[in-house]
């Protein structure tokens, strides 16, 4: 009884102190939310009915493995271990439309520990996001104690960590690494190191289209400087474009199709302008109204932010925005999910007797999507 009771005691202190332990808070949140998330996937891939298919392949692995590897995945972990496929056949490939930042760090893994089979590559892969993630949350709860405080800062960083779309922030996904870079960029801009945000920058071009978003910040924190050094901090703030421009070009030349990156959007993944998001509205065509209702809510979040915050409205909007612009509402929900500010709006404006039902609501879809995620069921 007395080992209970000072057990008891030990946690009730813990849970105390927690809130003026930032790391430690983070830390447990993170490895709590991410065990929910391993758990819920090793019932769904062991006992609940699967998709089946040739194109539903699955890992020569535990069900803690074998559930991370699924959608994007099989793309990712190919790229790492082959190489791209427009590079080799010197055509327009499907694989144009993964930047290379991700699978070329799951790559290096592979050759550090000499293991190029797709279970190693999934293991690399998820053990990035992971590690991303954990940066995010540091960087993300940073930056907003220094802007709204630590109470603020609690609440959007647990938002993050319990996203809905946490099944993919922990998979073989670049949505870590995103906001981790993003974030990253951000906390640099705050602290006035700017070469450091432009690195950040590059590096978020790199690993998804939507980091080109970042560059609307670091013009706008660029212009908002003294004269004498405004028009070069601007111009310096256009370098992950060229950086992004450089790339789309090599892939370009490599094909021998100027604007391969758009064709390959167009051809293999119904990506092909903002017409075709006129049809598919008027045509009630959407993939997915889920994803369309999740549009109107980002589009006000965004509007929100960027009457309030200029620096962090222009990347939420600008984030929003060039997924839309491809003409293709699928997964935008998850597109939005890996930009931050939304969830510092929500955890900054959400009022105190509602935040518990949204914790609890955004816990109970992080399982339910995790279980589609696993069982080969589209989610975003």
């Amino acid at each position: 009884m007395g080992v209970h009771a000072g057990a008891l005691s030990v946690i009730q202190k813990l849970c105390r102190r927690l809130p003026e332990r930032p790391a430690l808070y983070l830390l447990l949140t993170f490895l709590l939310t991410r065990l929910l998330l391993v758990l819920v996937g090793f019932i769904a891939v062991t006992y609940l009915p699967m998709r089946s298919g040739p194109e539903y392949r699955h890992l020569d692995a535990p069900p803690v493995l074998d559930m991370w590897y699924r959608w994007d995945a099989g793309f990712y972990t190919a790229i790492a271990i082959y190489g791209y496929g427009w590079a080799a056949f010197r055509q327009v490939t499907a694989d144009m439309a993964f930047l290379p930042l991700y699978p070329s760090a799951i790559r290096a893994l592979n050759l550090l520990r000499e293991c190029d089979s797709l279970e190693c590559a999934t293991f690399h892969g998820v053990l990035i996001s992971n590690v991303a993630l954990l940066i995010a949350a540091y960087a993300l709860f940073a930056w907003v104690k220094a802007h709204d405080g630590m109470d603020t800062a609690y609440r959007t960083a647990g938002l993050m960590l319990l996203s809905l779309f946490g099944i993919f922030f922990s998979g073989v996904y670049t949505e870590s690494l995103f906001l981790a870079l993003s974030s990253l960029t951000f906390l640099a801009l705050h602290k006035k190191r700017f070469a450091l945000a432009v690195l950040t920058v590059c590096l978020a071009c790199l690993t998804r289209v939507v980091g080109l978003a970042l560059c609307f910040p670091l013009l706008v924190w660029a212009w908002e400087n003294p004269a004498p050094r405004r028009f070069a901090l601007m111009l310096t703030a256009c370098t992950p474009a060229l950086l992004f421009g450089l790339y789309m070009m090599t892939m370009g030349m490599t094909t021998g199709d100027p604007l391969g990156y758009f064709h390959a959007n167009a051809q293999f993944w119904l990506r092909s302008g903002p017409q075709h998001l006129v049809h598919l509205l008027v045509m009630q065509e959407a993939g997915s109204w889920l994803d369309a209702v999740f549009a109107v809510f980002y589009l006000a979040l965004a509007v929100l932010l960027l009457r309030k915050d200029r620096l962090t409205g222009t990347f939420a909007l600008s984030a929003l925005l060039l997924p839309l612009m491809s003409g293709n509402l699928a997964s935008i929900s998850r597109y939005g999910g890996a930009v931050f500010p939304f969830y510092w709006a929500i955890a900054r404006y959400c009022p105190e007797k509602y935040w518990k039902p949204v914790v609890v609501a955004m816990t109970v879809l992080m399982i339910i999507f995790a279980v589609q995620f696993c069982t080969w069921h589209w989610v975003a």
